[in-house]
């Protein structure tokens, strides 16, 4: 049995006991925490085949498990859940705004304020790096001095 592989038989014959609010409720709390543990810092860097193809279908997966026959979109619907995509960038988004507060213990590797008088196109508060590999780029510092801005 792989991990995104047939269901052991044991869990099959112990779904009747949960109602579908129940097993939602154990897939939020048990499985969901552990696919964005960090996602802060490897999110930005992750590469879009991994997180369409392989993080995305574990929710499917589960999802496709409490409700059968339905698509993945009509259970996102019912269940009001985001995509782990649109709730891993929110997370991220929510983690860079925490980190500009000073009082943040990130927050000393942001670097010094830009402070313009002149209204300009590009009106950046915090400096961007500039940096020669995609990697780089795309890695969790740059990502969040560019949502910064």
């Amino acid at each position: 049995m792989s991990f995104l592989g047939d269901q052991p038989e044991h869990i099959h014959k112990n779904m009747y006991m949960y109602s579908l609010c129940d097993m939602v409720k154990i897939y939020l709390s048990v499985i969901r925490p552990l696919l964005e543990y960090t996602c802060p810092v490897w999110h930005t860097g992750l590469p879009k085949y991994l997180s369409d193809s392989i993080i995305e279908t574990v929710q499917k997966r589960a999802l496709a498990c409490i409700y059968p026959g339905l698509s993945y979109n009509d259970i996102l619907n019912i269940t009001k859940l985001p995509t782990l995509q649109q709730r891993r960038d929110n997370l991220c988004l929510r983690t860079s705004q925490t980190i500009r507060k000073e009082s943040h213990g990130l927050h000393n590797l942001l670097l010094n304020v830009i402070v313009v008088a002149y209204d300009l196109r590009n009106n950046q508060e915090y400096p961007v790096p500039k940096v020669r590999t995609s990697r780089f780029k795309n890695s969790y510092i740059p990502w969040c001095l560019r949502s910064c801005q």
